[in-house]
């Protein structure tokens, strides 16, 4: 969406650290430093530099004069770094007098009127006027926080927009004019570091405008309330904050009363809330998801009822117009709320706001609900920008995923999901490079009762929309319990086998799907015995040592040696785990019926687990900075949830 434009051709953002740091944060979004102008018509350049006082903003604005052309509008931000540029005694003189008596609010007003009177035209920013509110700055309490940043770029557009609007700059409407900490607060050095935007004239605006560019709305469709926890609106034309009365926030950030105490709730999409802008089917499907995404990280189980009579409905959703439920507040055609949620497990949306299942247009119903059932599970809005919390739905960024903030937001509400695993393993494949090199490149994977997580290792996590069926990633394999994963890889050859039960499966990466049979003619599956003589199965699990070239088999308290290259059992085998794998601290052993053994391509280790523990085999790494440590000595255990995050189970769709 496009911001309106008419004959905006050059524009200068000139300040302190303020505009530093709102430059920073502008371009995280796609054109985003120009905020919103096309390229072809608008050049925007940004002048932030840090400690920046009054008495050198206007000579470092010639001198860009001198390297550039004369910007048509030019933004200047400055006078907080000017304190203590004066002495001591008269600063403080000078504070008592002006903001001990008339207060910031009356100052801002006063100079608002001089600002005008000389021919140009301020605007304030209504929601950071007191230095230090929480919400907007960081903990120093003089720099602004991801949201301040947002709301200060907010009022950029919105001053640009109206600009654009106007045939001559004399012409601004009055709201333009509000307040200002310029004037003679800058010769005195007493503004703090808040700052107001003062919008000068560098040339007179003459261009008609075209009939076709919208209305100034249109720019606040860019970054909308999701709901009124936090909510932004207009009021003759000045972009405002309010906020609904609830319940008083932890130390941590948690409300209170919110969270759920039980492990699977259940969810309704009422009959009489049913959307008339979207399919049931979509609705539903949309809903799934929303709520998938927040189970995919917190052991809570989500089910859908389907009707009304069921009882344990714990959270009930709907989309309504104007008065609506019941529920105490209204939805405005007027207004910029979304959706807004309640302490009770009620989530409504506004269903007069053009809603979507797709992110090409109109606002992404998936997005807000996110939101509002981490409202509904007990999350606070965020001021991380990146949060599916964060309280402005911008449509300029269309990602949708949980970042860290949200992740151990909820977790701390409802824990980290553990539990024990079928298989797991790394799967290998090898690419050629353009520079005719081969390169070995491998993903992790998680199996656990007929599901998969694939786990992204560089970014510690499981991939985003896991998990799915063991069908729908690995094509021919049964939905039922694999014991064990093995990759048998060597110069000459790459071989993938799965075991579950007495049989294997022999896996074609190339083609995503199990081989129907061996050279032979043999189908798979076939018995473990046939293609491993002298290991009949069933099997726990078991895992391949590329440097011997063999298969380690581990069943009970055994374990049993396979040597590939022989196709036969090495000498000495099967022995006890305990022996082979000794323990390093006394009595810190899984003994045996172990549930996975997996060697790590990116840990460079050799990994048993059993429940929710694991243990490190030790390597020659560790043996080399203790020499006292055995040969393939088991390190003491640790929980599987220190490692490896977020392996949550989902309800099926």
């Amino acid at each position: 969406m496009e911001i309106a434009y008419a004959g905006l051709e050059r524009l200068w953002l000139a300040s302190h650290i303020f505009i530093y740091w709102a430059r920073r944060a502008a371009a995280v979004k796609v054109d985003g430093l120009q905020l919103g102008f096309p390229k072809s018509r608008c050049e925007v350049k940004w002048f932030g530099v840090r400690g920046l006082r009054w008495d050198r903003l206007l000579p470092l604005v010639v001198d860009y004069c001198r390297q550039f052309q004369r910007p048509t509008v030019l933004l200047m931000h400055a006078g907080g770094n000017d304190l203590g540029f004066v002495p001591q005694r008269e600063l403080v003189r000078h504070i008592k007098r002006d903001l001990g008596k008339v207060g910031r609010k009356k100052v801002n007003k006063l100079m608002g009127s001089f600002v005008r009177r000389i021919g140009d035209s301020v605007v304030h920013h209504p929601d950071l006027e007191e230095v230090g509110q929480g919400e907007f700055y960081l903990a120093d309490g003089m720099h602004l926080n991801d949201f301040g940043l947002q709301l200060f770029l907010l009022d950029f557009k919105e001053v640009l927009c109206k600009i654009s609007l106007h045939k001559e700059w004399e012409r601004l409407p009055k709201w333009m004019a509000q307040t200002s900490l310029h004037g003679q607060l800058q010769k005195r050095g007493t503004e703090p570091d808040t700052g107001t935007l003062t919008a000068v004239k560098t040339e007179t605006i003459n261009e008609s405008v075209s009939k076709s560019i919208p209305e100034p709305h249109t720019l606040l469709n860019m970054t909308i309330p999701i709901c009124t926890d936090t909510k932004i609106r207009k009021k003759n034309g000045v972009i405002q904050r309010y906020k609904r009365a609830r319940q008083t926030e932890l130390p941590s950030g948690v409300v209170p009363g919110l969270a759920f105490s039980r492990q699977r709730l259940h969810w309704l999409l009422m009959p009489e809330g049913y959307s008339l802008h979207l399919t049931l089917e979509e609705q539903k499907r949309t809903l799934r998801l929303a709520f998938r995404l927040w189970s995919e990280v917190i052991p809570i189980y989500f089910e859908e009822r389907s009707l009304v009579s069921h009882s344990g409905i714990e959270i009930r959703v709907g989309f309504g117009t104007g008065r609506h439920f019941g529920c105490l507040r209204v939805f405005s055609r007027e207004g910029k709320e979304l959706a807004h949620s309640g302490p009770h497990g009620e989530i409504h949306f506004n269903d007069d706001q053009h809603f979507t299942t797709s992110e090409q247009h109109g606002v992404s119903l998936l997005r807000v609900a996110v939101h509002e059932i981490g409202h509904v599970l007990g999350l606070p809005h965020s001021t991380q920008v990146s949060s599916v919390m964060f309280p402005l739905y911008s449509t300029e960024d269309n990602r949708l995923e949980l970042d860290i903030s949200d992740r151990k937001a909820v977790q701390q509400l409802y824990g980290i999901c553990e539990g024990p695993f079928d298989a797991v393993f790394d799967w290998l494949r090898v690419e050629h490079t353009s520079y005719g090199v081969d390169v070995l490149r491998f993903n992790t994977f998680f199996f656990r009762r007929g599901w998969f997580w694939m786990y992204e290792n560089s970014k510690n996590r499981t991939r985003h929309r896991d998990p799915q069926p063991i069908p729908h990633g690995w094509e021919g394999l049964p939905e039922a319990k694999m014991d064990a994963a093995v990759h048998v890889w060597n110069s000459s050859h790459h071989d993938t086998y799965f075991f579950s039960g007495v049989h294997f499966w022999k896996f074609d990466g190339d083609g995503g799907r199990v081989f129907s049979a061996d050279s032979q003619r043999h189908r798979f599956p076939q018995p473990i015995e046939r293609g491993f003589p002298g290991i009949s199965g069933p099997i726990d699990t078991a895992y391949y040592n590329r440097t011997a070239q063999t298969v380690y088999f581990f069943t009970g308290n055994m374990v049993t040696v396979f040597d590939v290259q022989n196709k036969k059992l090495a000498h000495g085998f099967p022995k006890k785990i305990s022996e082979v794998f000794p323990a390093v601290l006394l009595g810190d052993h899984p003994m045996g019926n172990l549930d996975a053994a997996y060697y790590s391509y990116t840990h460079q280790a050799l990994f048993f687990f059993k429940g929710v523990y694991y243990w490190r085999v030790a390597g020659d790494l560790e043996r080399k900075q203790d020499p006292s440590l055995p040969v393939n000595g088991l390190l003491p255990k640790k929980r599987v949830s220190e490692q490896w995050f977020d392996i949550c189970d989902v309800a099926p769709e």
